[in-house]
């Protein structure tokens, strides 16, 4: 009994381990690295036509609109990292993302730091994922 829970133990580690080099949870994370250079030309093929961003505190965003928000130049990111990720597929074409986003921000004339946990879905269409939907189901400032 002890060596099977040891071993139920260690395949579970070893699923939730591998799931940042999923390639859908690279991706994830190249839409962040996007977000913080502003690279909205890649951000518009990125998010879905229909994409919903629900913010932590309840504001809700269309693609346009988060597009915007992005290449505000009063409105900078430092970094977006996840972790904690886990990459969920559905018919090979549905990915379902869920993780821990930690965001440096700086506004003007102040940093915040914070963290958010997140669900996000995808969908593949011609080859390529496009992120649907981010909302944000938890947020920390630190």
């Amino acid at each position: 009994m002890k060596y099977a829970l040891i071993l139920i133990a260690l395949c579970f580690t070893a699923g939730l381990s591998g799931q940042s080099n999923h390639p859908l949870a690279l991706f994830n994370q190249s839409i962040d690295d996007a977000v913080v250079k502003k690279d909205t030309l890649n951000l518009k093929k990125w998010y879905a036509e229909d994409f919903i961003f629900t913010h932590g505190t309840g504001l809700v965003e269309g693609k346009s609109s988060w597009l915007r928000a992005v290449a505000n130049p009063n409105s900078r990111f430092i970094s977006r990292q996840h972790d904690s990720v886990t990459v969920e597929l559905h018919h090979k074409n549905i990915g379902i993302v869920y993780g821990k986003l930690t965001v440096t921000r700086h506004n003007r004339e102040n940093q915040v730091h914070y963290a958010l946990w997140y669900v996000r879905v995808f969908h593949k269409m011609k080859k390529q994922w496009q992120m649907v939907s981010h909302r944000t189901v938890q947020e920390s400032h630190l």
